[in-house]
């Protein structure tokens, strides 16, 4: 376990400490299934990991540890600490929560508690997955071709380089979800509470909200298919701009070259003779 000013290795009929020293190294290479521990400073502290290396730097101090499959990094003393933890070349998977995330792959996990912003990078290879959660306020979760981000009160979320990133929304609030596509042609579907925006190499979802809008701002000729829910809906389409709106739920096709809308769930709709073209 390390912390700014004091580090501990201990392993079986062994404990190792140091004290007072600004940069300190700690290597495992002798076997067994280690495992490392850093904690912070009271003031501005980063992590950077990767799976065969990780540290934590702040104001005076530097911790680094190699070759530890496992890495949890906690930040319990203040200071808006940052985390940014990177992939390996297998294929790899990022679940963060406000404040606390997990990235893992072939023979490493990293940990993080309590940072106010943590950072997936997907930059290695591999078909990685991330998996974006909300908070019990009101957030926003935003994807573009290469980044998807889940902000809210006291977090911020990113995962960049990802095929598929993920948000989900089911801790409650009023959670919106911005979607954009890329240069290319684009496929954007919805459904009861999940909506899909994919297109060459990339894939972005939404579960549980209550608000998606999907962009086509970048070029290629995109596809929206709308569906409605099992209650009454209202459904509007306009030059640019094509919704859904009913139950609980609102999504929109902003910009598509073409919107197909489909009433199959049932309810009294509005706006809708049962199948819309534009």
């Amino acid at each position: 376990m390390a912390s700014a000013g004091l580090v501990t290795l201990a392993g079986n009929g062994f404990r190792n400490q140091v004290l007072g020293f600004s940069t300190v190294m700690a290597q495992a290479g002798n076997g067994g299934v280690d495992h490392a521990v850093l904690t912070d400073s009271p003031g501005v502290d980063r992590l950077v990991s990767h799976p065969t290396t990780a540290f934590l730097q702040g104001p005076g101090f530097h911790l680094q540890v190699l070759g530890f499959p496992t890495v949890r990094a906690i930040s319990q003393q203040g200071g808006a600490d940052l985390a940014f933890l990177h992939d390996s070349p297998g294929d790899d998977v990022f679940t963060v929560h406000p404040r606390q995330g997990t990235l893992a792959g072939p023979g490493y996990l990293t940990i993080v508690q309590n940072f106010q912003t943590i950072v997936g990078r997907a930059l290695a290879g591999g078909s990685d997955k991330a998996f974006l959660h909300d908070g019990p306020n009101d957030d926003v979760f935003a994807t573009t071709l290469t980044t998807g981000n889940f902000t809210g009160p006291g977090y911020f979320n990113s995962a960049f380089g990802f095929g598929l990133i993920e948000g989900r929304s089911i801790h409650g609030g009023n959670d919106r979800a911005f979607l954009e596509d890329s240069p290319g042609d684009d496929s954007f579907a919805t459904s009861v509470g999940v909506a899909d925006l994919s297109g060459a190499g990339f894939f972005r979802r939404t579960r549980g909200f209550a608000s998606v809008s999907a962009r086509a701002l970048h070029g290629g000729f995109d596809i929206a298919t709308l569906r409605d829910t099992p209650g009454n809906d209202t459904f509007v389409s306009r030059a640019l701009v094509s919704f859904f709106r009913g139950g609980g739920f609102f999504t929109e096709a902003v910009q598509f070259e073409r919107v197909s809308a489909h009433a199959e769930a049932g309810g009294g709709e509005s706006g809708l003779p049962g199948r819309h073209l534009r």
